[in-house]
């Protein structure tokens, strides 16, 4: 009888130890659930460009306030600084362009090499603005991107010769529908791209993206608009921001698109885009905002 008894208060001491533990873990489970998920890091700033705040990739080290670029180009050499002005450059590709023909016409197998520039630090949401001055050369391409590592981007871009208009874009993990996603646009005040300085501004957010020039909205897409297969093909990965100038003379009809290619051969050494300034505003909802140091409180 004892025995019976003791027995019978182990296996009820087996169970509640068992319910407590299960208990204990689903409260765990439950309170770790909640947890607000890590933000993206991102980093507000303004380039003036009074100083070079740009830093080639094989010197960057990191820093909130190291650098406001980091200059993947091919090569050093890309960029200037002068007069509160980015004087962005295409050179001369080496070794000739070596003219071909495809199946979508001339194009060139040799391409020349321009700036390439990539904000220090990825943005979640946000707006960008640029104000530039751009090469109106056919085949010459300046762009203000976001892009993240698995493809998803916005772009601004502004192609030579077609110097009464601008284009965006954007693509879903690398995947474009040509004709659909991308849009060209005519200047408000009917200005050009390369006679006078335009203000491009991207409004990136959760919900909806505009595109505009010198404050005019000249697109909107909303994210609604994006569902097909099931899910919503809109950019929503944290991006870096991307500066370029690049020559848009390569084959499978990158050349016709650019209104290229260039003419190496009779053409100047270097193609020149200018930018005065750059504002990028992190939205604070989904982004951890870097701060600057203030180095003179050290």
């Amino acid at each position: 009888m004892i025995r019976s008894i003791k027995k019978t208060l182990l296996i009820w001491l087996i169970l509640v130890i068992c319910t407590v533990v299960i208990h204990s873990k689903q409260i765990f489970s439950k309170n770790y659930s909640r947890e607000t998920p890590k933000k993206n890091l991102c980093r507000s700033f303004v380039d003036n460009f009074d100083t070079d705040k740009i830093v080639y990739k094989d010197d960057y080290v990191g820093g909130p306030d190291s650098a406001n670029w980091v200059d993947i180009s091919e090569a050093r050499g890309a960029y200037s600084i002068s007069s509160g002005k980015l004087k962005a450059i295409l050179h001369k590709p080496i070794g000739g362009q070596n003219r071909t023909k495809d199946e979508d016409g001339i194009c060139n197998t040799n391409i020349g090499k321009g700036l390439e520039l990539n904000s220090t630090y990825m943005m979640l949401y946000g707006t960008v603005s640029v104000e530039m001055k751009a090469c109106g050369v056919g085949g010459v391409v300046t762009a203000l991107c976001t892009m993240s590592v698995d493809g998803d981007e916005f772009d601004w871009e502004t192609v030579g010769k077609d110097v009464e208009h601008a284009q965006t874009d954007y693509f879903y993990r690398g995947l474009h529908k040509t004709g659909i996603d991308g849009i060209i646009h005519s200047f408000p005040d009917c200005g050009t791209i390369d006679s006078d300085f335009h203000t491009y501004t991207l409004e990136w957010g959760p919900k909806r993206t505009i595109w505009s020039i010198d404050g005019v909205t000249v697109r909107t897409l909303e994210k609604s608009s994006t569902f097909e297969d099931g899910i919503y093909k809109y950019p929503s990965k944290p991006s870096y921001i991307k500066l370029g100038l690049w020559d848009g003379s390569g084959c499978n009809g990158t050349a016709q698109w650019s209104n290229g290619p260039i003419n190496w051969d009779e053409s100047p050494d270097t193609y020149i885009s200018y930018i005065k300034r750059v504002e990028v505003t992190c939205n604070p909802k989904y982004n951890d905002i870097v701060v600057d140091c203030d180095c003179d409180d050290k």
